[in-house]
C-alpha cells in the first residue's frame, strides 16, 4: 500500500475513533446530564416531600398549639368558674356564719325569751298544781281549789290533815317552798274542809245550823236587800236570803266597819257562788266564809276577802 493510502487510512481511522470518542463523551455527558436530572429530580421531589412534610408537622404543631390554647382556655375557664363557685361558695358561707353569728350574738336575747321569768300567776298556778299533786299522791283524787291569788313575790305552800272523807287543806304564804306540811310558819291565805255525812239531810241539817234565826228582828232595806238586823255590844248582824243562799254580814261599831255596811251587803249580794241546793255566806270584819252543800258533803271555803274566798270556792273540783 502507498503512503498516501496508509495516511488516508489511518486518518480515517483516527477520524473514526476520534468520532467514537465524541459520541462515547456525548453519551457519558448525556448519561451524566440524564444522572444530573435525576438527581435533582429526586433532591426537588425529597425536598418537596420533606418541605410537605415540614409543614405539616408545623401544620401539627399548630394545631397542637391550638389544641393547647383551646384546652388551656378551657381549663382556664373552668378554673375561673371555679373560682367564681367556691367565691360564691365562701361568700355563701360567710354569709351563713355572719347570719350564724348573727343568730349566736342574738342567741341571748332567743334564749332570754324562752327562759324568761315566769309571770307571778303563772308561779303561783305552778305551785298550787305542785302542792294539789302531792295531796292528791297521799288521799287520791279529792276535792280541792284549784285557783288562787298569790301576792307578788311570795310563795304557795300547803298542810292538810284528815283523811279523805273529811279534810281540811289550807294553802299559805312561805318564804321558800316547802314540802306539804314543811312549813310551820307561812300565813294561812285560803282552806278548804269537807266533811262527809251519811247522807245529803244529814249534810243539809249541819249546814243549816250556820244560817241565823232572823225571827223578831227588825228589818232594814239595805242595798236594795231587805235585811234583818240584830244589834248588841257593839256588833252588828245583817242577815238576808237569795235563793238558795243565805247571807250574813258582821260589822262593828267599834272599829268602824259598820260605816260601809251598805258596800259589804251589795257585794255579797253580787258575788259568785257556786250551784247548790242550800249555802251559806259568812262576811266578817277579818274575812269570808263560803259553805254549800253538794250531797252528803258540806265545802266551807274560808279567805281574808270575799273575791278570794269566792274565785276559791268556784275552782273546787
Amino acid at each position: 500500500m502507498r503512503l498516501w493510502e496508509k495516511i488516508a487510512v489511518t486518518g480515517g481511522i483516527l477520524a473514526t475513533l476520534a468520532a467514537g470518542t465524541m459520541v462515547a463523551n456525548k453519551v457519558t455527558t448525556d448519561k451524566q446530564s440524564s444522572e444530573f436530572t435525576i438527581s435533582e429530580v429526586k433532591k426537588s421531589s425529597s425536598s418537596k416531600v420533606s418541605k410537605n412534610s415540614s409543614q405539616k408537622e408545623k401544620s401539627k404543631e399548630t394545631s397542637n398549639q391550638v389544641s393547647s390554647q383551646v384546652s388551656s382556655s378551657q381549663a382556664n375557664s373552668s378554673q375561673a368558674n371555679s373560682s367564681q363557685i367556691s367565691s360564691s361558695q365562701v361568700n355563701t358561707n360567710t354569709s351563713a356564719k355572719t347570719a350564724s353569728s348573727s343568730s349566736v350574738a342574738q342567741g341571748p336575747a332567743v334564749s332570754s325569751q324562752v327562759q324568761a321569768p315566769k309571770p307571778a300567776e303563772t308561779l303561783a298556778q305552778d305551785r298550787l298544781s305542785q302542792n294539789n299533786l302531792a295531796i292528791s299522791q297521799i288521799y287520791g283524787d279529792i276535792p280541792l281549789i284549784r285557783n288562787i291569788d298569790v301576792p307578788s313575790g311570795r310563795i304557795l305552800n300547803a298542810s292538810i290533815n284528815g283523811d279523805r272523807n273529811d279534810y281540811s287543806v289550807t294553802y299559805g304564804l312561805g318564804s321558800i317552798a316547802t314540802e306539804l306540811n314543811a312549813d310551820p310558819n307561812f300565813v294561812p291565805l285560803v282552806s278548804l274542809s269537807v266533811t262527809t255525812y251519811g247522807s245529803a239531810s244529814e249534810a243539809q241539817a249541819n249546814l243549816q245550823a250556820n244560817v241565823i234565826d232572823t225571827t223578831g228582828l227588825p228589818v232594814e232595806n239595805i242595798a236594795g236587800q231587805t235585811v234583818s238586823v240584830d244589834a248588841g255590844a257593839g256588833q252588828r248582824y245583817y242577815s238576808w236570803q237569795t235563793g238558795n243562799w243565805y247571807a250574813n254580814v258582821h260589822t262593828s261599831v267599834v272599829d268602824g266597819s259598820d260605816a260601809n255596811v251598805a258596800e259589804k251587803i251589795q257585794a255579797v249580794a253580787n258575788v259568785t257562788k257556786p250551784q247548790t241546793s242550800l249555802g251559806v255566806v259568812d262576811y266578817m270584819a277579818n274575812g269570808a266564809k263560803l259553805s254549800w252543800q253538794e250531797g252528803s258533803q258540806v265545802y266551807h271555803v274560808t279567805a281574808d276577802s270575799l273575791a278570794q274566798a269566792s274565785q276559791a270556792a268556784m275552782s273546787v273540783k
